[in-house]
């Protein structure tokens, strides 16, 4: 089923051709843009389109909203005499929706629900039109809509801010790898990637000594309370480096999810520039 805008006497106007999603960076949220591509027919009279709004929904009959938006550009939109005819929205997403978008998509291609409403009016005469479709968006496009907005990108500039990090190109590149398998759903392989990071940044040997006494501390119940902040901090390293051991010793009924592999990528690059040299 496609968008169809007919006249009150079943004339064609205008049929959907394609939807093109983009991403813009906002102040506290996320912008998700829809550009959707018409092709007009020959009209004999003027058509306007009046309260043209477009309903953004999860594409799986859930009618689970996204959001509503309005065009761009001012109404009533005017349809042109040429052949095709292109309508702009801008969505605003809250941090919390695309988070539960990258749930639900589990890093694959995914189904959104368009609906468009208007009222089509042509000299003296108007309808209400309500039309829906399906769009599939690609793996590859929804990775560039998600780069364009900006999303996690604070991973990579808190991580870059010490210089001797910043510089070192194997680190950047293995958290750009690490990433990019977090947005493609590989999470096991971006598990894997931290596991490297955590490698590179191997603890200097007054540190890997001081890590055998936190572990004896937190061991002994009479000596736990007595440890130092950063005796429990070195111990939560380890913590996080034990639990990217599993994708290097694979067992097919063990896979990490989306939320713990997120967990596993914010706390490696948190707990790195503070713990931890480049060898």
């Amino acid at each position: 089923m496609t968008i169809s805008l007919n006249n009150y006497n079943g004339y064609q106007i205008a049929e959907l051709n394609q939807v093109h999603f983009n991403g813009l960076p906002g102040i506290g949220c996320y912008t998700l843009a829809a550009s959707l591509d018409f092709s007009i027919n020959p009209q004999l009279k003027p058509v306007q389109l009046r309260g043209l709004q477009l309903r953004l929904e999860w594409g799986d009959n859930s009618q689970r909203l996204l959001a509503i938006a309005h065009p761009e550009q001012a109404q009533p939109v005017q349809i042109p005499n040429h052949n095709k005819l292109i309508i702009g929205f801008r969505m605003a997403l809250s941090m919390a929706q695309v988070e539960a978008i990258e749930f639900l998509r589990s890093g694959a291609n995914f189904n959104l629900s368009l609906w468009l409403y208007s009222e089509i009016v042509e000299g003296n005469e108007s309808r209400a039109v309500s039309c829906q479709t399906t769009v599939t968006i690609k793996q590859s496009e929804w990775i560039a809509v998600l780069e364009r907005m900006g999303y996690q990108e604070t991973l990579l500039l808190e991580f870059g801010l010490p210089q001797h990090i910043a510089q070192n190109s194997g680190v950047v590149k293995c958290v750009q790898i690490a990433r990019n398998h977090f947005f493609q759903g590989n999470y096991n392989e971006c598990v894997g990637e931290c596991r490297k990071l955590l490698e590179i940044f191997k603890l200097n040997p007054p540190e890997s000594s001081e890590l055998g006494t936190a572990r004896n501390k937190f061991f002994d119940r009479n000596e736990r309370e007595s440890m130092t902040v950063k005796e429990r901090l070195l111990i939560l390293r380890a913590a996080i480096h034990h639990t990217t051991n599993l994708p290097h010793h694979f067992r097919e009924e063990e896979q990490y999810d989306y939320y713990q592999a997120r967990a596993i990528l914010h706390s490696v690059l948190a707990i790195l520039p503070g713990y931890g040299s480049i060898k």
